[in-house]
């Protein structure tokens, strides 16, 4: 049987009986709330499990995890009670259940998986559960390692917490001395070369991490005690561990991008992103994206944003990956994007750069006369849409009463389209009319009329 320290505790909160949805889930309730008090945790039990049997919604955690920690301390049940509580802490990681849950995943000798329990637990700030990591690490209980630096790391960490057992002070006071000792003339023995241990470490020496973490947080000759080093060292020892998870990747790369406890790294930062991002962290992969931008690698970045705004509709991904593509030019795909983000402001500027590269800023259209009627001059002309847009999208109507010279009217918004146009020729009184297109490939367009009717156009 492992060594565990500490008194065991089920926290039965009181109940408000206003969330009742039914009269049988209040009686229940109370019922609970009265066999809790009177200590009669049997009943309570019985209570507990019909309530989450009345097909109840709310305060389940507690009903779980009161019923998890009856089955371990009162039924001695640890099959049970692994069965609620692994329960409880999938509606809430609360440091109690995962100690709980530790300490009947140790019952059943299950010690891996009460191992990481307890590490959890530990890291949310239970003390109890910083204590048996302590005197597992002390004691090379498997499956931790010996490692008196992880020991003395946690022995520390257990005596900032204010809801400690303080009966246990002296025993603990005494252990950290006696772990500094041993330490100490480990320091002795070696020559402390903090350069060759911050590269061991970074490439995942355990043995070195370990020496860090114990140097950042007793201290050692020329080495001053600090809490963020040696925090940071953890995360890295956790981040290399056999049980790495994309949380751990994650929080070691945010430590590289802030600085925490360590030199500010891009280049590290963005190896763990890419590490939690394989394994589904969407949050880790927007932020390797975000360093890839600021690298100026617009195609890694965008194809990551793209991806983040496809599968998970992130508004913040959408509107980087609408910025990226009108770098790129490709502004059909950047109006896409920025629709999707949701962005007003984006959205009204992605279109007028879409306006700028495809619209003719004005139209130039002359009536000339034909060789042989010199003397004939346009009295009036006009050209209407044909496009079914509004004035303020295309030329619109334009009518004007000139001679010879050019029609002119600017407007933004894109020109392709067919119009009808209509001159007068003073020589003669004669009318002429027709239809012309234009491609709206070019920024301008000149449209010539002729006498026998015909027209030309020319777009540049």
């Amino acid at each position: 049987m492992r060594y565990l320290i500490g008194t065991f505790l089920i926290l039965m909160c009181s109940l408000s009986y206003a969330w009742a949805d039914t009269e049988l889930q209040q009686k229940l309730a109370s019922d609970f709330d009265a066999s809790v008090k009177e200590k009669k945790y049997p009943a309570a039990y019985a209570f507990a499990e019909k309530y989450v049997k009345s097909g109840a919604k709310d305060r389940l955690f507690i009903m779980y995890k009161s019923m998890g920690g009856i089955s371990l301390l009162a039924k001695s049940d640890p099959k049970k009670a692994v069965n609620w509580l692994e329960k409880a802490i999938e509606l809430n990681k609360e440091p109690g259940a995962l100690y709980l849950l530790g300490k009947a995943l140790d019952e059943l000798n299950r010690y891996d998986e009460s191992f990481s329990r307890f590490t959890e637990a530990s890291e949310a700030g239970d003390p109890s559960s910083m204590l048996i990591l302590a005197n597992d690490y002390e004691m090379s209980l498997p499956p931790a390692p010996y490692s008196p630096y992880n020991a003395l790391y946690w022995y520390k960490k257990w005596k900032d917490q204010q809801g400690r057992n303080q009966s246990l002070d002296k025993e603990v006071d005494y252990k950290i001395e006696k772990l500094g000792k041993r330490l100490a003339n480990l320091n002795r023995a070696e020559s402390i070369d903090l350069s060759r241990l911050g590269d061991e470490g970074q490439a995942g020496n355990l043995t070195s991490i370990n020496k860090l973490i114990y140097y950042y947080t007793v201290g050692a000759v020329g080495i001053a005690a600090d809490s963020r080093k040696s925090g940071f060292w953890v995360k890295v020892g956790k981040a290399y561990g056999e049980k790495a998870g994309e949380m751990d990747y994650l929080s070691l790369a945010e430590s590289y991008r802030d600085g925490d406890g360590t030199s500010k790294s891009e280049t590290n930062a963005l190896k763990w992103y890419l590490k939690a991002s394989a394994l589904g962290s969407s949050r880790a992969s927007i932020d390797a994206a975000d360093i890839y931008r600021n690298r100026n690698d617009n195609s890694a970045a965008r194809n990551i944003y793209v991806d983040q705004c496809d599968r998970f509709k992130d508004k913040y991904s959408c509107f980087n990956a609408s910025i990226l593509f009108v770098k790129s030019e490709e502004l059909q795909k950047s109006t896409e994007y920025a629709r999707k983000s949701g962005d007003a402001e984006l959205i009204r500027i992605v279109n007028e750069a879409v306006d700028d590269r495809n619209s003719i800023k004005f139209v130039n259209v002359s009536a000339d006369v034909t060789a042989g009627f010199s003397s004939c001059m346009v009295t009036d002309f006009s050209m209407s849409n044909l496009n079914g847009r509004s004035d303020s999208d295309s030329p619109g109507n334009i009518s004007n009463n000139r001679h010879y010279a050019a029609v002119h009217k600017g407007y933004n918004g894109g020109i392709a389209g067919r119009y009808r146009w209509s001159a007068k020729f003073n020589c003669g009184n004669e009318y002429c009319g027709g239809v012309v297109s234009i491609s709206g490939a070019k920024s301008s367009a000149k449209i010539n009329f002729y006498k026998d009717c015909s027209s030309r156009i020319y777009e540049f």
